[in-house]
């Protein structure tokens, strides 16, 4: 026992001493340890490259020929022709309540009536009165107008420069996406449903408290000619679900894709 206890003793003086050691080194080398300010100024230089990061990603996504895929592609009505539709479109816009059917408006009709009209002119007048968030005319002629990762895109940055709060959710949603795989490229999503949960879904649903007093209203024309328009209708209705801020004007063939999906959820005409 005594021999134990003398070992232990010794083991101690030798614990003392390399304690001693390891103080002095470190009064010694005071580069070696990071201050609260260096921490937080690599947690800040990080958050700001993640940032950038999402910002350039979201860019090389959402960037359009806006004078190609909006309503200034397209001629708007002649004079006072299809007044009565037109003017039912714009008191529409103006409702504030009255759930998903106040927030989506579905204009069908066959090849030729005047929907691509009626809907360049009604983006129009919203253009002029500051309350259109964009638009997007879809063409099975043109590859970036028949693209749906184009229009859920572009609907995403208008929303996004209509709403900071939203903006910050979409960046924050990419920023996620790099923090599990720095090696992730939003242009390089393989699914339509995988894009519109990152950029669209996720940041309305964090976002869903703000947005601006009077909706913003965005127009899509010509849906059907779009490629997997089936999902991207599905992806419209997310929106105006989640998004009270976001009205939605789309016109298209009276397809019964369509109305199976947009029955409970639309105003049509």
């Amino acid at each position: 026992l005594e021999s134990i206890a003398h070992d232990m003793a010794e083991l101690a003086e030798i614990i003392e001493f390399l304690k001693d050691i390891c103080s002095q080194c470190w009064e010694r080398t005071p580069s070696v340890r990071p201050s609260a300010e260096d921490v937080l100024l690599t947690c800040t230089g990080q958050d700001e490259r993640e940032r950038d990061e999402a910002e350039m990603m979201f860019d090389q996504l959402t960037v359009v020929n806006e004078r190609t895929i909006s309503f200034r592609a397209e001629s708007p009505c002649y004079g006072g022709t299809q007044r009565r539709i037109r003017q039912k479109l714009l008191s529409w816009t103006r409702k504030l309540k009255g759930g998903k059917r106040a927030r989506f408006f579905w204009l069908y009709g066959v090849l030729g009536c005047g929907k691509s009209a009626v809907a360049a002119s009604i983006a129009q007048e919203l253009d002029r009165d500051k309350r259109l968030a964009g638009s997007f005319f879809c063409s099975r002629d043109d590859p970036e107008r028949r693209n749906p990762f184009r229009l859920l895109g572009h609907l995403a940055r208008s929303l996004s420069l209509a709403n900071s709060c939203f903006q910050d959710a979409v960046f924050e949603s990419l920023r996620c996406e790099l923090r599990k795989d720095q090696s992730f490229n939003i242009g390089n999503v393989a699914g339509l449903q995988q894009l519109f949960q990152i950029i669209l879904k996720d940041p309305l649903c964090h976002s869903k408290k703000s947005g601006p007093d009077t909706p913003i209203v965005f127009v899509i024309d010509a849906l059907e000619q779009c490629d997997d328009a089936e999902n991207v209708a599905l992806s419209l209705i997310d929106v105006i679900t989640t998004a009270h801020w976001v009205k939605l004007i789309v016109s298209s063939r009276d397809d019964g894709r369509f109305r199976d999906a947009f029955q409970d959820s639309c105003t049509p005409y």
